[in-house]
Order: structure tokens, then sequence, then C-alpha cells
């Protein structure tokens, strides 16, 4: 949640002052629009007031900057920026341009390409012993390999589909 500043990108967000009502005014602003947003009051008007305040929250403390939460934030400002006029493409853009660096920079890393990353996710992090049961009755490693290339083959062609969508909604739009 909303915690007091720690350790802030922006200076002066850690001063006693600011400190002390910084996530109340943070909490207060994002519960409101995010209410008005549930009940489509103002949209983009609480889109942006939600994206301001994510995004403000993650500048204001190092220690829970996450990409997450930043690519949320960021998420619902296009959202908010978003007209009839214009269609969906900047947000379609910016799916484009996640899927497809996540699946180069997996298609990048040896760990990916052989499976050793989805291996050690699954056992040593979510220790998840049904799969190391399972992956025991394949030739080693054969499992751990295709989930890793699974997981690369479906974010290049997301990245593809919403790519070409994206040309095609820019060409309707001239």
């Amino acid at each position: 949640g909303f915690s007091p500043p720690f350790l802030p990108f922006v200076s002066g967000l850690d001063r006693p002052e600011v400190a002390t009502v910084w996530p109340e005014l943070l909490l207060v602003g994002y519960l409101t629009a995010a209410l008005a947003l549930l009940l489509n009051r103002a949209p983009r008007t609480s889109a942006a007031v939600c994206a301001i305040v994510i995004i403000a929250d993650v500048v204001a403390a190092r220690a829970r900057y996450a990409n997450s939460a930043l690519f949320t934030g960021l998420l619902l400002l296009l959202i908010a920026l978003q007209t009839r006029e214009r269609g969906l493409w900047m947000i379609r853009t910016q799916m484009v341009l996640l899927y497809a660096g996540a699946s180069l920079n997996k298609l990048l890393h040896p760990d990916w390409r052989s499976g050793q990353y989805i291996e050690h996710w699954t056992q040593d992090v979510m220790q998840l012993g049904w799969l190391g049961a399972l992956a025991s009755w394949l030739p080693d490693g054969v499992l751990y390999l295709a989930f890793g290339w699974f997981v690369i083959t479906a974010e290049t062609a997301l990245a593809i589909t919403m790519g070409v969508e994206v040309v095609r909604q820019k060409d309707d739009i001239g």
C-alpha cells in the first residue's frame, strides 16, 4: 500500500512535513479515482488520477519501485490520453513493445533457451514439487526446455499479433 516515502527518487519527499501527509493524500486520491473509474464516472480523468498516484508512489520510494507498478501507472496514463478518434493504437503499441522486449530478452538469455530459468523458478523459488515429479518422467530437462520455449513463442506471437493490429488501426485512422 501507500506508506511513508523512503529513499525517494525526488528529493524533498522524505521531509517530515511531507512524509506524514503524502501516504494519506495518495490513498484518498487513488481510492476516489478508482471508485469513480469502477462506476464509469469521468473515466479518462479517473484513469489519469490513478496513473498519477501510482507513478507518484513509485517516485516517492525506491524501495517500492517495481516495473509492474510503473507499467500499470503508465498504462493508465495512456488510457487517459486515448480518444475515440485515436482508437487504441497507443495502448496496443505499448503492449507490442512490452511483449517484443520480453520475448527478445528471453531469446537472448541462455538460461531461458535451455530451460534452466524455468527449472530454477519452478523448483527453487516456487517449490512446485509436483512439476519436478512430472519432469522426472521425461528425459532430463525436456519439460523445462518446452516451457521456456513456449513462453518465448507466446510472447513473440502476442507482439506480432498486436503489432499487425496497430498497423491496421493506424491505416484506418489515416
